[in-house]
């Protein structure tokens, strides 16, 4: 039976639609021109008045007319567009038959894909976890120079640069991997020896945690940032240090707007071989702050530029 119904839903809407379409011409043609030569033949028999046939012809050519103009929409109708619409229907309909033969099976399929992502994340998770393992620096390094890029990226859509500026992302970057990643890997576990070593392992310990860090490591790394990019476009040492200095509270007050509670996780839930890739999913928020800052921050250029003015 489902066989039969499957044969039906493929054919009846083809046949259907090229029978209309066909058809549908001759037999208008037919009925209407049949109906209008006894009235044109009336009139070479009957004698009307002069306004009577002239109504007559009117309405004759009209009907013609609009009988033309239906025939000429019929003749466009395009064998694709048939085939189109025809093909489209019989798979809508062999679908819905397919989900009721299966019992409405989408439950089915969700939970599938469900499972497929699941499998996808549990594999990824394992291969991070290896390569973390293998060679902590050098995952922890890649990461943060993801990380930098994609912010950077977004901090110049955010200014409503007209064009990207390609050199600013590749500083962006290098400066996430070469030194960010690296020297975070130092610093959580530094960080973490440390407390264990004062006994500060219970569940408050991440308070003092996180004053340590926003204390020292925040603007310290925020300072090496301005640092790096300074010698990367080739500031003088005198411009790098001031851009320094006139950034440093600026930047801790907006990191105190973000990282504490940020670091509730890092400090309280994450495992310390873990806290910088829950530290760069943050990141990326920062480093949206952290460029634009630095890009505001005056060139050497800017400078000169001032003082001749």
């Amino acid at each position: 039976m489902n066989v039969i119904l499957q044969v039906l839903v493929l054919i009846l809407p083809t046949a259907a639609f090229l029978h209309s379409s066909q058809a549908f011409a001759p037999k208008y043609h037919h009925h209407h021109v049949g109906r209008m030569a006894p009235a044109l033949s009336v009139e070479s028999n009957v004698k009307f008045s002069d306004t009577a046939a002239m109504d007559f012809l009117s309405e004759a050519a009209d009907a013609q007319t609009r009988l033309a103009g239906i025939e000429q929409g019929i003749a466009n109708i395009k064998v694709e567009q048939v085939l189109g619409v025809s093909t489209a229907s019989s798979f809508l309909g062999y679908l819905m038959l397919l989900l009721l033969d299966n019992g409405l099976a989408i439950p089915h399929m969700m939970s599938t894909l469900q499972h497929a992502v699941q499998a996808w994340g549990t594999q990824a998770w394992g291969s991070y976890e290896v390569c973390l393992s293998s060679n902590p620096v050098t995952t922890k390094a890649a990461t943060s120079a993801t990380v930098y890029t994609i912010g950077d990226v977004i901090a110049q859509k955010a200014e409503n640069q007209n064009e990207m500026d390609v050199p600013r992302v590749a500083r962006s970057l290098l400066a996430g991997g070469i030194a960010h990643g690296p020297l975070s890997h130092v610093w959580y576990n530094l960080s973490e020896s440390f407390f264990l070593q004062v006994h500060l392992t219970a569940w408050w310990s991440l308070l003092p945690k996180i004053v340590v860090d926003q204390a020292i490591w925040g603007p310290f790394w925020n300072g090496c940032y301005i640092l790096l990019l300074g010698l990367m476009n080739r500031e003088s040492m005198n411009n790098m240090v001031g851009n320094v200095k006139t950034s440093t509270v600026p930047l801790f007050l907006d990191g105190l707007k973000l990282w504490p509670l940020a670091h509730c996780v890092t400090y309280g839930l994450v495992p310390v071989e873990n806290r910088l890739l829950w530290v760069d999913l943050v990141e990326i928020l920062w480093v949206v702050i952290l460029a634009t800052k630095a890009s505001s921050l005056p060139s050497e250029e800017d400078q000169r530029k001032t003082t001749m003015g």
